[in-house]
């Protein structure tokens, strides 16, 4: 059957004896060939002219050329020959330059006349639509007879397009009914359509229904050629009677382009005879509906009065149009709530909402706005829930992080007829990596490897990724080396998984590799090798991977700019950061963050506030993350004034409920000296974490409020919240801070034993500080040498400066050398040592060290204190600024 174009673009051709029709669908040859694109080809009517009655055409002004299809970009996906025909089934690679793209054809002849074609993505689009859905405006109620049934194009476009409409279609060769169903998605549309849809397998002459049909659709061919019963006037006089009142035929009666395999049966011979069988039984009620701008081209036959054209173009206009916007629409990346909402109520009022294909998308849409009542409301009332429409409400649950309902939805679709496909488990197994569940990653494994996708780039991919994001990089290797079948999506996953688990080495000898198999990287690529790399020492191998970036052209894309901006900002190279910062167009959000956060963790604070300001400036919304990183910064300069600022653009925009801005805000004002501010903000917060209860009891013991930080943890306990690792360190600075030893020794018992926490570098800091500052060098001492080596450089200098404060040269000699071991290149323990050297009067050996460190060109940074602010805040527990500022 062959298809019609744009279908929103109807206009009147040109004047024929009659009047004029609407012309322009421009139609596609019903014969494949694989050769060269054909344009668009205009159709016009005209009236059936006895022979002894010559009509007058006007010579076509355009020339056309066969519509063809480059051999490369057609699989074959079934052939064989049954009883009636020579099947084949063909798809069209997606990447075809072609109108074809993606579709999938049906031909029952040796030369390869289409007969069907289904579009795998869409059951109708915007660009083709079967020429005989044109027929149901200008019938009468009542059901339509498609004789000649094939796969069911134009039954599917009927059934969308007309929900008052039913269909009985005859085909002859149950072999054609079997492909439709397993290729062309016809048993969905059976179980979509139950009672509007009748499909008889049988001689499509006997068709007959109750009360006669409103239409009558004839497609029948036979190796190539109209069907010999088609050129007896007796068929359509059967045919006529099977009509009710109003009732009309259409039908393809093919042309020149038709190819034959009996080539004593010239398409247009046969055309001709059909026409002539016809017109003896319907007389001048017949007219024929050219495809084409040439002679040869194929033909409809219409019977019936001439409808009114105005009416007839208008009632397709609208139609046609009406789907156009709708399609546009669904082919769109993200829609409003209300948009969906609209477009919801659209496809429940024309019965496409029992389409999964529908269904799907606006389900996606739902999702996508966290709407995922109604997702799941409208999953629930399909009819039919395709493997796409289970997947659309799994990832929907998974996206929105309810990973149990996801793993729910999944294993009742495990119970259902409905198999998972590569992308359902590539869904769940990206649930279990990001709600690091390693058991239930190893459940879908084994489901993936009994489902037969062992195998698949997909699901491999996804498997390596979600093992990487769990640690388990040697597992994930594994995977990516039992995949025959490598793709660069795969390459990727594994490049990007060493380099996130800080294996930047591993990861460049794949990448060396694959570029052995002579396979070019993409952003992604690159992206994957700039993840593994944190420190300045690497900053050679960033450069280099920048200059191939360059060279590739992939400093366009707006993700591997980011990253690079990140990895210079990783690497402390903040002038290079700033380059390709300015080298951006529009730098996105994470861009900003990179090197914002960049200029913050550099040290450069001033520089991340004034980034940040230039951020605000160009409209941009910060995120929560960005925002505690500008906060740290506001924190490190104790100029509380920008700190202050910020809270109110996080008041402004209603930030103040997200705890890690809270958080930040706690430990600014803390820091910055106004404790009171810290604690009324963590009093106001809707939600607290462990991360809020940190902040504070921080800020408690650096303004030495002991008790009142012991307080805090006690709440933490009552609230069932469980203390981690920094909340241990924030109580043992207290300790240091107050005094408090029995109390520290106390807080590090219970760490390790009551909470299972191992101490870290930060928790013996404090307790050398904390057991030296009262005395207790010789414990300090001991606590040290009972810890595994090498012994962090802050732990011997915490007690070389609790030496200094006890003035006990003797110790301070032993652990200072020790320093000097580790870390020669340090001036400030030098410049310690010398101080105690001076305070014994030992003066010979200070001037050895002092002159050491000027020989070796060593520097101890210069110790700086202030608080800075311009403007008052009076709280019980803080001071105010002026007074600050006159001292």
């Amino acid at each position: 059957m062959s298809l019609l174009q744009n279908p929103h673009q109807i206009r009147p051709l040109i004047s024929y004896p009659i009047q004029n029709f609407p012309s322009s669908f421009q139609p596609s040859s019903p014969t494949l060939h694989f050769s060269t694109k054909t344009p668009p080809k205009p159709i016009y009517f005209h009236p059936l002219i006895p022979k002894s009655q010559p009509a007058h055409h006007p010579a076509p002004k355009t020339r056309t050329q066969d519509d063809g299809i480059p051999a490369e970009d057609v699989k074959i996906l079934a052939k064989f020959k049954s009883r009636y025909n020579y099947i084949r089934v063909l798809e069209v690679s997606r990447r075809a330059d072609h109108p074809f793209a993606g579709s999938r054809l049906l031909l029952l002849d040796n030369p390869g006349n289409i007969h069907s074609i289904s579009f795998i993505f869409k059951s109708l689009t915007s660009t083709y639509f079967d020429v005989f859905a044109t027929l149901p405006p200008i019938l009468p109620p009542g059901p339509v007879g498609i004789l000649g049934f094939g796969a069911g194009s134009a039954a599917r476009s009927i059934l969308e397009l007309y929900p008052e409409v039913g269909v009985h279609g005859w085909e002859l060769d149950p072999s054609v009914i079997a492909v439709g169903r397993e290729y062309f998605g016809l048993s969905k549309l059976e179980r979509q359509y139950p009672g509007r849809l009748i499909i008889h397998v049988g001689d499509a002459f006997k068709a007959s229904t109750r009360d006669g049909f409103s239409g009558i659709l004839v497609d029948l061919f036979r190796k190539g050629s109209l069907v010999p019963e088609l050129q007896d006037p007796n068929t359509w006089e059967m045919l006529r009677k099977c009509l009710r009142k109003g009732g009309r035929i259409m039908v393809n009666v093919g042309g020149s382009c038709v190819e034959a395999e009996d080539s004593t049966r010239d398409g247009k011979v046969v055309m001709e005879d059909t026409l002539k069988a016809m017109h003896r039984v319907f007389g001048n009620k017949l007219f024929v509906l050219g495809l084409g701008n040439r002679q040869e081209d194929s033909s409809l036959a219409l019977t019936g009065d001439l409808p009114d054209l105005e009416a007839w173009k208008k009632m397709l206009h609208l139609m046609f149009f009406h789907f156009h916007l709708l399609h546009l629409d669904l082919s769109k990346v993200y829609l409003s709530l209300s948009r969906t909402k609209q477009l919801h109520a659209l496809i429940l009022k024309t019965h496409l909402s029992h389409d999964p294909f529908y269904a799907t998308k606006i389900v996606r849409f739902y999702a996508v706005n966290g709407d995922l009542h109604s997702a799941c409301k409208l999953f629930d009332e399909s009819p039919s829930q395709s493997v796409y429409l289970w997947n659309s409400i799994i990832r929907a649950h998974a996206q929105a992080h309810k990973f149990d309902e996801a793993f729910s939805l999944f294993t009742k679709m495990l119970r259902t007829e409905i198999k998972p496909d590569n992308f359902t488990y590539a869904c769940i197994i990206r649930a279990c990596s990001e709600s690091f569940d390693l058991e239930g990653l190893k459940l879908v494994h084994c489901g993936v490897t009994v489902s037969g996708l062992g195998l698949d780039s997909i699901c491999s991919s996804a498997l390596v990724t979600a093992y990487s994001k769990l640690g388990l990089v040697d597992k994930a290797s594994r995977v990516f080396y039992g995949t025959p079948q490598q793709d660069l999506v795969l390459w990727n996953s594994i490049i990007s998984g060493y380099g996130n688990c800080g294996r930047w080495d591993k990861g460049l000898q794949l990448f060396s590799e694959m570029r052995s198999m002579e396979m070019m990287p993409d952003g992604y690529t690159i992206v994957g090798l700039l993840s593994g790399l944190s420190d300045s020492s690497l900053i050679t191998i960033g450069q280099g991977l920048h200059g191939l970036c360059l060279k590739c052209n992939l400093d366009s894309n707006a993700h591997v700019s980011s990253v690079l901006v990140s990895m210079y900002s990783r690497c402390m190279c903040m002038n290079s950061a700033h380059r390709v910062f300015s080298g951006l167009f529009q730098p996105d959000l994470v861009t900003w963050s990179a090197l914002i956060t960049g200029y913050s963790q550099s040290g450069d604070y001033g520089k991340a506030l004034f980034f940040f300001k230039n951020l605000n400036m160009e409209g941009k919304k910060a995120d929560s993350i960005l925002i505690a990183s500008v906060l740290a910064a506001g924190a490190q300069i104790a100029n509380v004034g920008p700190g202050c600022e910020i809270h109110a653009y996080v008041l402004r925009h209603g930030l103040e409920s997200h705890v890690m801005i809270s958080s930040a805000l706690i430990a600014m004002y803390s820091k910055c000296g106004f404790l009171g501010m810290g604690t009324r903000v963590f009093e106001i917060m809707p939600e607290k974490n462990i991360i809020s209860y940190n902040s504070l009891i921080l800020g408690l013991g650096l303004h030495g409020l002991a008790s009142e930080a012991f307080r805090m943890f006690d709440e933490i306990l009552r609230n069932g919240l469980k203390p981690d690792e920094y909340t241990f360190t924030a109580l043992l600075g207290a300790c240091c801070h107050a005094g408090l030893v029995k109390d520290g020794r106390e807080i590090f018992r219970r760490m390790k034993d009551e909470f299972c926490i191992q101490p870290r570098t930060e928790h013996y800091v404090h307790m050398v500080k904390l057991l030296g500052m009262e005395g207790g060098l010789e414990e300090a001492y001991n606590l040290i040498l009972s810890l595994p080596e090498p012994v962090d450089c802050g732990i011997w200098g915490a007690l070389l400066l609790c030496c200094d404060v006890c003035g006990n040269s003797e110790l301070a000699e032993i652990v200072a050398q020790r320093l000097f071991e580790s870390s020669s290149e340090k001036g400030a323990y030098r410049v310690m040592l010398s101080n105690i050297y001076a305070g014994d009067e030992r003066w010979d050996d200070a001037k050895k060290l002092r002159d050491h460190i000027t020989e070796g060109k060593l520097r101890k940074i210069t110790g700086l204190s202030w608080i800075k602010g311009n403007i008052l805040c009076r709280t019980q527990t803080t001071v105010q600024v002026e007074e600050v500022q006159a001292r």
